[in-house]
């Protein structure tokens, strides 16, 4: 396939259009990634850490209000406190269920559940401390001794669940707050990538196009220039420069029909030299023989007037 001018300037645009479009397709892809990073912080993992403190709180609120349970002496106000605490339950488990349905860490999930199995203990020795105290209230002193007693029992079980999901909840919160920390990191990387290869694509693009407008320039420039340069020469009667092919495109044709065009030229040249020679010795053979025939004449002459000057003597004699 012959390279043309033409198709070597496409070619070279081409190459810059290509290197261009795969830097905009790693900026594109690179982006995608910064922005799902950015998704997976807002859609789960921000969720996740309000959930989680949501259930930290829902945790001590339900601790504080068996306190005030506890302390309370007065029957009537002790359904307002059940209420309360029942309202905190729900809350415990409704974020609890709601980390567990859009995380995908497997140790997150597994806290959260060991959580609530926790909280269920604490519920139920709740309900116990709720249901004793009441009977502590209702029945006579002799029946309050035992139901003391039960009270602490179910009282302390209740602090030890209630420490353990404290616990739980605090190694979930420095989960989350890894995560996010992660998902930050790798959303910091990809942008750091991106900038990176953006920037090195658009410095290669930048030298490629700067190369192959060098390369076109000179491919083009000097070649023409050669051409002006001989044919200058022609004009003031040189025929001997001839150029040397370097190229398959238009401008090798052009010197192969000039260095063609030369050769005729010189050809013809030679012949008119050659026929202007022959000419010129064709005159000098015809000026000789004009000059022998005018010498013949003149001899002729000279024996013609003798012969005259013969005839008049004998006539006179």
């Amino acid at each position: 396939m012959k390279w043309t001018i033409g198709k070597k300037l496409i070619a070279g645009f081409l190459t810059v259009a290509a290197l261009l479009a795969v830097a905009g397709i790693i900026g594109i892809r690179q982006v995608k990634v910064v922005g799902h990073q950015g998704d997976v912080i807002l859609d789960e993992k921000v969720p996740v850490a309000d959930a989680s403190m949501e259930m930290t709180l829902a945790l001590v609120s339900g601790r504080d209000l068996m306190g005030e349970y506890m302390l309370s002496a007065d029957l009537e106000n002790l359904p307002a406190i059940e209420k309360e605490f029942e309202s905190a339950v729900a809350e415990f488990d409704k974020f609890g269920d709601k980390i567990l349905k859009i995380a995908d860490n497997e140790k997150l999930v597994n806290i959260v559940e060991k959580a609530q199995e926790l909280h269920s203990s604490f519920e139920e020795s709740a309900q116990a401390i709720i249901a004793t105290h009441k009977q502590f209230l209702q029945n006579t002193k002799v029946e309050l001794s035992a139901a003391e007693i039960e009270t602490r029992k179910q009282m302390k079980k209740l602090d030890s669940a209630s420490g353990e999901i404290e616990n739980l909840l605090g190694e979930l919160e420095v989960l989350v707050d890894k995560e996010m920390d992660d998902a930050m990191k790798k959303a910091d990387a990809a942008q750091t990538s991106s900038v990176w290869i953006l920037t090195t694509v658009i410095i290669l693009g930048a030298l490629l196009g700067v190369g192959i407008g060098i390369w076109l320039s000179r491919m083009i420039t000097k070649p023409t220039q050669n051409l002006v340069e001989v044919f200058e020469a022609m004009k003031n009667g040189d025929l001997t420069r001839s150029l040397a092919i370097t190229s398959s495109d238009e401008i090798g044709d052009l010197t192969d029909n000039y260095n063609k065009m030369a050769t005729q030229l010189r050809n013809l040249v030679n012949q008119i030299n050659d026929a202007a020679e022959q000419v010129a010795s064709g005159s000098e053979e015809i000026s000789a023989s004009a000059e022998n025939l005018s010498q013949a004449a003149t001899e002729q002459a000279a024996s013609l007037e003798e012969t005259s000057a013969a005839v008049e003597e004998l006539n006179s004699s």
